[in-house]
Order: structure tokens, then C-alpha cells, then sequence
């Protein structure tokens, strides 16, 4: 049988460590952030919006849908996320010790230490063109 300290530090591992009745404590993105985010995204050049959507698409098929508040990153998306530049990061609000921001493919995201997700914030990119259609005389 284990002694009950392992048993306390093996629940401390598997428990979430907040109460149910904390989820408002976690760190959000505020309105103001969410204002700064939008000044800063949608003021950047449209070469550097280019290369956040090749962020996006060299993620592997179906990582973006794993993105999602309260789910931890993969492997590859550890591996694959970008911290936000000092310049927008001096705007945002101060997160709690243990928390950071980051950019993963077009989702700016706050993860916890244990690289689990707790607010998401998407980027609006500019939607690509549509194919032009030629379109051909009509012959009768």
C-alpha cells in the first residue's frame, strides 16, 4: 500500500488546482486586451498577416480544432507556439505568476504552467481572394 504523502502528491497531479466554484478566478483576456489585440493585429502589414496564416497551416491536420479553453497543448504544439512581441505584450494586463501568453498558429492564448489553455483570443485574417472565373463567349 502507498504511504498517504504519495497518495496526496499523486491526487495533486491528477486534481485541477482550482475549486469549481474558482473558474472566474482564472486569467482572461480583458475588454481592454481584447481592444489592444485588435489595434495591433489588424494595424499589422498584410506580408506579416501572410506568414500568421503559413503559421497556421504548417500546424499539423486537425491541431487547430485541439486549441480549445481548458484542453493542454500537444507535443508539437509546445513545440510550435511564439511568444507575443514585448512591444504588444507592455499593452496587455498583468497575468498572475505562472501564466503567459503565446501565439499558436492564428490564436493568441494564456497557458499555465502545465501548458494547458485557459482563454483564446483568434486573429482576424484577411480571407484570401476568390478565384477569378473567366468566363468564356457563349457559342450557338
Amino acid at each position: 500500500m502507498l504511504p498517504q504523502r504519495a497518495l496526496i502528491a499523486f491526487a495533486a497531479l491528477i486534481l485541477p488546482t482550482y475549486l469549481p466554484g474558482q473558474e472566474a478566478a482564472l486569467p482572461q483576456f480583458s475588454s481592454g486586451d481584447l481592444m489592444v489585440l485588435r489595434e495591433y493585429f489588424g494595424g499589422l502589414p498584410r506580408e506579416t498577416l501572410a506568414g500568421i496564416q503559413r503559421l497556421e497551416a504548417q500546424l499539423p491536420p486537425g491541431s487547430g480544432q485541439q486549441i480549445a479553453t481548458g484542453a493542454r497543448l500537444t507535443a508539437t504544439q509546445q513545440r510550435r507556439y511564439l511568444v507575443l512581441p514585448s512591444a504588444l505584450e507592455k499593452h496587455l494586463s498583468r497575468l498572475p505568476a505562472g501564466y503567459r501568453r503565446a501565439l499558436i498558429g492564428s490564436r493568441v492564448v494564456i497557458l499555465d504552467t502545465r501548458n494547458v489553455v485557459r482563454d483564446i483570443y483568434f486573429v482576424p485574417l484577411p480571407r484570401p481572394p476568390a478565384p477569378q472565373v473567366r468566363k468564356t463567349p457563349a457559342t450557338d
